[in-house]
């Protein structure tokens, strides 16, 4: 069933919305989401803490952690990159042609297990045994083109990755990151040949002690992508932070 009655203006994207066009899209492999081309989207996407381990946080583009010793609350946006190291489809889909694409997950289901990880010591008959975990999902993302002359899809002044830091009480803290948002708007382009529809998997491995403490964690998912044109992002505090203007931040083009 067609998303859009005949004759009826496209609405706005929001994320259920996006997820659903998405998702229908993707289950027939010819379908290169054409008739996505064009829509307008809004993503609301919480700013979320920081130190989880999990996959929802390791792909979140806004993400909150605060330094009790120095009262700091620190808010990043970071986003990620679409490689042929991270993306199996990278060369395919003709991806190394087109401006480096910048991701922002908005919707991110993850099935996590125990596992074992062997490797082999010093010396060839030694097996080496390590426990961890093994991340495994579904994502769907925007990609968007940076930073190339002419091409840039993101407001002026953003950038891939961006921390601040303000100094809070921890009683301030509380109500600020209490449902924080950061609002993405823009609309969906075609960069490649066949449509903004991309999907293919992601392989990665952590190993970090502030994400998943001293064990290995292996990420792999099926991830859908549309390319898309960002032009406003804005962050707001939540409503018990009490501030006067909700709005922290905001970048247009």
């Amino acid at each position: 069933m067609s998303l859009l009655l005949a004759g009826a203006t496209p609405q706005t994207l929001d994320n259920d919305g996006l997820t659903t066009a998405i998702s229908a899209a993707g289950t027939t492999p010819d379908n290169h989401g054409e008739a996505l081309a064009g829509r307008r989207f809004r993503i609301t996407l919480p700013v979320i803490y920081g130190d989880a381990q999990n996959l929802r946080t390791y792909k979140s583009p806004a993400r909150w952690r605060y330094d009790r010793r120095k009262q700091e609350l620190e808010i990043s946006v970071g986003l990620g990159q679409i490689s042929a190291q991270n993306y199996d489809q990278f060369d395919e889909q003709g991806l190394s042609k087109v401006p480096d694409l910048q991701t922002t997950y908005f919707h991110v289901e993850e099935r996590k297990v125990p596992s074992t990880f062997t490797s082999r010591g010093a010396i060839p008959t030694d097996i080496l045994v390590e426990a961890g975990s093994r991340s495994a999902g579904v994502s769907y993302g925007l990609a968007t083109p940076y930073p190339r002359s002419g091409e840039v899809g993101l407001p002026s002044g953003f950038k891939p990755l961006m921390i601040s830091r303000i100094h809070m009480d921890p009683v301030g803290v509380k109500q600020a990151v209490s449902g924080m948002i950061m609002v993405i708007e823009g609309d969906i382009t075609t960069l490649t040949d066949g449509g903004p529809l991309i999907c293919g998997r992601f392989r990665g491995m952590l190993l970090a002690k502030n994400i998943t403490g001293d064990n290995k964690n292996l990420l792999s998912d099926k991830q859908c992508f549309v390319t898309a044109n960002i032009d406003r992002v804005s962050i707001y505090a939540g409503q018990t932070s009490g501030w006067k203007n909700p709005l922290l931040k905001r970048w247009t083009k």
